[in-house]
């Protein structure tokens, strides 16, 4: 399927979820990164909390809650590898997108954010999702074949 987002032309055909949100403002790709990044208010701390109690629970593989450090401009990393907060950098183009990714044993999430790099720049603000194949049930795996349904037997009632 192709898209406008070229950058993420090879994602989708491997996604599960896609949404995408468009934004303007006068500040280069560092600077809304950092921004996007770097704001954590209260209430978000608060949800990560949860999420680290649930995620114990759950036997999650990222339980923890991400450094809180202030991420600045100068430091978003474009480097494949790099972590920008608790994203890892997948790839990047620092006049156009970057492409941050989080893994867990139960999903992969992307987020891309690209800029047509104009004064005010659009950005657009992408967040991918996808199941691992791991734990894809089999009805769900590509290619897979699908298994025959039982018949529901009837009980007479005594």
């Amino acid at each position: 399927m192709p898209t406008t987002l070229h950058e993420l032309d090879d994602l989708v055909p491997v996604v599960d979820e896609i949404d995408v949100k468009t934004a303007r403002g006068d500040v280069t790709l560092r600077e809304f990164t950092a921004g996007a990044l770097g704001h954590s208010p209260l209430w978000v701390k608060g949800l990560f909390a949860v999420r680290m109690a649930l995620a114990a629970v759950l036997r999650l593989e990222t339980a923890g809650v991400p450094d809180s450090r202030r991420i600045r401009p100068e430091t978003v990393s474009f480097t494949p590898g790099d972590k920008n907060s608790f994203f890892t950098v997948v790839r990047g183009d620092e006049d156009r997108y970057l492409l941050l990714n989080v893994t867990d044993n139960h999903l992969i999430g992307y987020l891309a954010i690209l800029t047509d790099n104009e004064r005010p720049a659009t950005f657009k603000v992408v967040t991918i999702g996808s199941v691992p194949a791991s734990r894809r049930p089999a009805v769900l795996q590509p290619d897979s074949p699908v298994p025959p349904r039982r018949r529901a037997q009837h009980v007479p009632s005594r």
